[in-house]
């Protein structure tokens, strides 16, 4: 969970910076994790089947779109607001590991993970299609 931490940190730092998501930016964070999340686990469950022939995703696929995303975004809300303090591992993060001055260091941060998941996305289903 480090490198989700990690994610959540930047795009809360991003949330906060941009004066559009100012007012909500635990939202702006867990949206941008949770999709990288979906990312990886579209991975893990491609390599699965194709290497060892489970067969996840009819159970999952079978599954309505909303109920994964709705629960998906209840766990990471759960995780982030209850269980890791998201304030508390903000502040941590600020003063204690990593201290970002400028929104485009941040910006970087948080657009490489998102096209680094995509591309881990596609490269995994195309070498193993």
């Amino acid at each position: 969970m480090k490198i989700y931490n990690h994610l959540f940190y930047h795009c809360y730092e991003l949330a906060l910076r941009v004066k559009n998501e100012r007012d909500h930016p635990l939202l702006y964070a867990l949206g941008i994790t949770g999709f990288c999340i979906i990312l990886h686990l579209l991975v893990v469950v491609t390599i699965c089947e194709k290497l060892f022939g489970l067969n996840i995703s009819e159970f999952i696929f079978g599954l309505p779109k909303y109920t994964i995303a709705i629960f998906l975004f209840g766990v990471l809300l759960f995780y982030y607001k209850y269980v890791n303090d998201h304030k508390k591992l903000y502040n941590n993060y600020k003063f204690n590991v990593l201290r970002p001055r400028k929104t485009s260091r941040t910006l970087f941060v948080v657009l490489s993970y998102f096209f680094g998941s995509i591309a881990l996305s596609v490269l995994v289903i195309e070498l193993l299609r």
